[in-house]
């Protein structure tokens, strides 16, 4: 999670210098605009609503699984539950585990939040949380799974 901060700390950082090179910019173009004219943008909401709220409920379901987990399929019939997108195929299901749910399970696992594993013979990858102690268990691998 420090990890994950301090990259959101540093591009906060990067963006604040962008805006305030286009504010410089503003000033020797058109110095009769203010660079607040145009006031403040809302962050774009979609499918999912504010931004993250995938990510967050992802992680908050894997989290109370606890060292159990839960497998992929499992956790895209929840999003698909409780953002309210209906799924009437197993092509649809599998377009919205590969579409969004998996690469913000890939994320989590490269940020070090979430670790997969793949029992032998087992269909889907359970993942779960680094906090549920399952790192602890013996069967993960040291820092990121991928």
């Amino acid at each position: 999670m420090t990890k994950q901060i301090g990259r959101l700390q540093q591009r906060a950082q990067e963006l604040a210098s962008k805006v305030a090179a286009l504010d410089v910019t503003l000033e020797l173009v058109a110095p009769e605009v203010s660079p607040t004219a145009g006031g403040a943008l809302k962050v774009w909401t979609g499918r999912w609503g504010e931004y993250g709220a995938l990510t967050r409920f992802l992680y908050s379901k894997v989290r109370d699984a606890g060292a159990a987990g839960l497998e992929t399929r499992q956790l895209t019939l929840m999003v698909s539950v409780h953002f309210g997108i209906e799924i009437t195929s197993t092509k649809e299901l599998t377009d919205l585990l590969m579409g969004a749910v998996r690469p913000a399970l890939v994320q989590g696992r490269r940020d070090g939040l979430l670790v997969s594993h793949r029992e032998h013979g087992a269909a889907h990858r359970p993942v779960r949380s680094r906090a549920s102690g399952f790192a602890g268990a013996g069967t993960a691998k040291t820092g990121a799974a991928r």
